[in-house]
């Protein structure tokens, strides 16, 4: 019975790329829905290895198509030109000495609604279409331009904004410039005896694949980190204000001296000097 349904099979397919659930369906399909499957396949794979690979989508040549500004841009562009051709098309009627029609607005899906009442054709009403005319053309080249500048200008913006991300966290994190720190021991909440090295490793690894090389998830790992380092100097803070307490406690009982005097000296602390080791 296998080798009849092997017989079956259309020659020349390796299944390659199908898991086991969709061979099945595969070798019921068509050879022309074969090929196209197996194409579509293809693709997703391609994307999918480019996508692991950026592991940033903003990074991406055409990922200004994202930016707001630019979609509101093109939105925008796309309503003046509609404008344009109305006031085009209204100025040679009048120019005709046909009636005109004004704009209402736009409808849900951004298509330009024609105003119901039809004008008579004026010199006056001329000069107006004509001005409404040159405004349109304006306007349209404005959003061009401007959008245009925002496709253009992505790489290098993109580029702009990370490499000012990370010149900031150098300057804030101290373990980004002195590579001995990172390697250095130090005893942090819920992990015990670890490093800056360890602990990095720690959040990188339950980040998603996709998120993994994206900027931000650098920012977030740093941010992660100091979080860990301020809640052991947090504790050590506690610590040492119970210590003062039971101290000043101490001291009310008898007679100060010079030598508990000394010791209430040596306890005074600011957090800045908690935090210096580490963090700018």
């Amino acid at each position: 019975m296998k080798e009849e349904e092997e017989d079956d099979e259309p020659k020349g397919r390796t299944y390659e790329g199908f898991d086991d659930e969709d061979k099945q369906y595969a070798k019921q399909m068509s050879n022309a829905a074969y090929d196209h499957f197996t194409k579509k396949l293809q693709t997703l794979k391609a994307g999918k290895s480019t996508a692991e690979e950026t592991q940033d989508l903003l990074s991406h040549p055409e990922a200004y198509s994202l930016n707001p500004e630019y979609q509101q841009l093109v939105t925008d562009y796309d309503k003046a030109s509609q404008e344009k051709a109305h006031w085009r098309k209204q100025l040679v009627a009048i120019r005709n000495g046909e009636n005109w029609r004004s704009v209402e607005g736009y409808d849900k899906n951004g298509k330009i609604v024609h105003g119901r009442d039809e004008y008579q054709p004026t010199a006056e009403s001329e000069i107006d279409v004509q001005a409404a005319l040159t405004e349109a053309q304006a306007m349209s080249k404005s959003f061009s331009q401007r959008a245009q500048s925002i496709q253009h200008n992505h790489a290098t913006n993109y580029k702009d904004s990370v490499q000012m991300l990370e010149t900031e966290q150098r300057k804030q994190f101290k373990w980004l410039e002195d590579k001995e720190m990172g390697k250095k021991t130090i005893d942090i909440p819920n992990f015990g005896k670890t490093s800056i090295n360890k602990m990095r490793k720690t959040f990188t690894d339950v980040l998603p694949k996709v998120f993994a090389n994206h900027p931000m998830a650098e920012l977030a790992t740093n941010l992660w980190i100091n979080n860990q380092i301020m809640a052991k100097q947090q504790l050590e803070l506690t610590e040492k204000v119970k210590k003062q307490t039971r101290n000043k406690k101490d001291m009310l009982r008898g007679e100060p001296t010079s030598k508990s005097s000394k010791a209430d000296d040596d306890e005074m602390f600011t957090m800045d000097d908690l935090m210096s080791e580490f963090i700018s």
